[in-house]
């Protein structure tokens, strides 16, 4: 089963040209499309920064942004001064109001702050647990720079909650609860600023599931069931949105692995409802596919695995050999129907 999504939404500018150097280099056209026909731009950075400026003044900004020439010399240097805590929040407010900083070098200056940070965690996450915790405590440190200086930014909130709790589960332990009731009140903060925006419900629910795992069993079936009310208000908000739905479902499939016979059947038919709408919204997106046909396979409904699965083939989003010599497929792959498919695709009849 395909892991939960990024929410590309509540990244900044910088992630997006990241995603998509990233994308290019390993010619992933999938992000390339999210990226091109998902993102949308986050409240302005400088408005929140100086309290001089509104969001309809920035309605052109990232069309703007786009030519704006940096003195990237500058750029470095604020930004480690900041992250050297050379600079707090006034500090910066007057730089801005004196004209030293402008709108653009701001959100830059930041936006740098925010990709250096996400490109230590990734890093970190292919080293020991111990430099791991290190690489953690370091990157969060320089993130909470960002937080102080917007720190009524609901993206820059949910961002901060989402590497806090990533950090709580490799820690976990009495340190990790620790640093997760501080990712939860990250997200807390950020709804009540904007209790409007699906995708922070959607976040928090997605924090709560992982730190779950972690954690013993009723402490993780507790975990869950909130994670399970943050999605229903998620989908209560933004009803129609793919990412929710494609999110609660995956959820709701980790739920069902540890439960029994009948629960698990609730959880996995409503994993599939959650599914087949993503589907209706966007219905060539492999991950949903793939993860529709996974529940079929999970639950026995080996037609109905067969019928999504060849959904998806003719699509052009699953190969047969994404599911061949995979465990989690091992019962499906000897479905007579689908060894048949097999032979035909081996040996085509014309």
């Amino acid at each position: 089963m395909n892991e939960k999504g990024v929410d590309i939404m509540d990244m900044n500018d910088i992630m997006k040209r990241f995603l998509m150097e990233e994308a290019l280099k390993g010619d992933q056209d999938w992000i390339k499309e999210k990226v091109r026909n998902e993102y949308v731009a986050p409240f302005d950075l400088l408005g929140q920064a100086s309290g001089k400026y509104s969001e309809e003044d920035y309605e052109d900004y990232d069309e703007f942004d786009e030519y704006y020439e940096y003195d990237q010399f500058k750029i470095n240097r604020y930004k480690q001064e900041i992250i050297n805590e050379d600079y707090k929040k006034e500090d910066i407010a007057r730089l801005v109001s004196e004209g030293e900083i402008n709108s653009h070098e701001l959100k830059k200056i930041l936006e740098e702050i925010t990709l250096d940070v996400t490109k230590s965690l990734s890093l970190a996450k292919s080293r020991s647990v111990e430099e791991a915790e290190i690489i953690y405590a370091d990157a969060i440190k320089n993130y909470k720079k960002v937080s102080d200086i917007v720190p009524n930014s609901t993206s820059v909130l949910s961002n901060l909650g989402s590497f806090l709790a990533e950090f709580a589960v490799l820690k976990n332990g009495v340190e990790g609860e620790k640093i997760f009731k501080e990712a939860v009140k990250s997200f807390e903060k950020a709804i009540k600023i904007n209790p409007d925006d699906g995708r922070l419900f959607c976040n928090f629910g997605t924090i709560l599931a992982n730190f779950a795992k972690v954690k013993s069993d009723n402490e993780s079936e507790r975990l869950y069931y909130q994670a399970l009310i943050k999605f229903q208000k998620a989908l209560e908000v933004n009803p129609d949105d793919d990412f929710i739905l494609y999110n609660f479902g995956v959820t709701l499939c980790e739920m069902a692995e540890l439960k029994n016979d009948k629960e698990a059947e609730e959880l996995y038919n409503g994993a599939i409802k959650s599914y087949v709408r993503a589907l209706e919204i966007k219905p060539y997106d492999s991950s949903i596919l793939f993860n529709l046909i996974w529940v079929y396979e999970k639950k026995g409904d080996y037609s109905l695995a067969l019928n999504a699965f060849m959904d998806a083939f003719f699509k052009g989003n699953l190969d047969i050999n994404d599911v061949l010599g995979d465990d989690d497929w091992k019962d499906f792959v000897n479905y007579p129907k689908f060894l048949n498919l097999i032979n035909n695709y081996k040996y085509p009849k014309y």
